[in-house]
């Protein structure tokens, strides 16, 4: 298992420059969590308003700004998903909010930060192919007695080990790839679209509150495809602004389903 430290330590730094959802968490108070004996995870994408291409390998779509996109090639890096444990009930008087902090930013760590992983991370890299989106099955992790609040998703760069279907193209050391072509609001030529970055961000998502099941937590993470390039000015905006809003948009569009699967 290869260590994840150096990753949450980037997206944190991340986080804090572009106000990501990671750098604001805030704990429900009223969270009961979920309590399990496993988890399993998956990934799977909302197309919106975004049409497949005939013949079925890419999309189009148009974006917020009146950008018109067809895209041909393209894949996303999610490096790892896990569970978060539900915060401990403090006095208000004990409360160390930097402490309570520190549980919800790094949800791949014990408390106290040791660096191990909880027990339902699944540290394991998965690039998707983007110009054909479909359901990737994430990973299963075995569960100790923990009750749980919220799932942490995170995508960064992808590893020279990163598993996935065969490409057009070199995965290791992305995170986003998009290429195609886009043409303006009022343009009438097309030009070239080449988005790709190294960046990572992540998200939370919150659990819903049910009764411990005896078998497994089936999570289906949800990202959207018809936002993805929402809010950016493909033909104005600097690379790394582009970069930094395209993942922004991919973790604020994330949804999940969460179901029982019976023992």
């Amino acid at each position: 298992m290869r260590p994840i430290a150096s990753v949450v330590g980037a997206l944190l730094m991340l986080g804090a420059c572009d106000r990501s959802l990671e750098s604001t968490p805030e704990a429900r108070e009223d969270a009961m969590g979920v309590e399990a004996e496993r988890v399993i995870y998956s990934l799977d994408w909302i197309w919106g308003e975004a049409v497949p291409t005939e013949g079925g390998v890419g999309w189009s779509v148009t974006t917020d700004l009146g950008y018109e996109l067809q895209v041909e090639r393209a894949w996303l890096t999610t490096y790892a998903v896990s569970l978060v444990p539900c915060p401990e009930p403090v006095e208000e008087d004990d409360a160390d909010p930097l402490a309570m902090l520190g549980e919800w930013l790094v949800p791949t760590a014990h408390a106290g930060h040791s660096g191990v992983l909880d027990d339902s991370a699944v540290e394991d890299p998965v690039v998707e192919d983007l110009s054909v989106p479909g359901i990737t099955t994430m990973g299963t992790a075995e569960l100790s007695p923990t009750r749980y609040c919220r799932v942490h998703l995170l995508s960064a760069a992808a590893p020279e080990d990163a598993r996935g279907p065969a490409l057009d193209g070199d995965p290791v050391g992305t995170t986003l790839v998009l290429i195609g072509r886009m043409r303006a609001p009022g343009a009438e030529r097309w030009q070239e679209l080449a988005l790709e970055t190294s960046l990572a961000n992540g998200t939370f998502l919150e659990l819903p509150d049910e009764p411990s099941p005896s078998g497994a937590l089936e999570i289906t993470i949800h990202r959207r495809l018809d936002t993805l390039l929402d809010g950016i000015a493909l033909d104005g905006d600097d690379a790394v602004a582009m970069e930094r809003k395209a993942l922004l948009d991919l973790m604020h569009g994330a949804t999940l389903d969460a179901s029982v699967e019976a023992p």
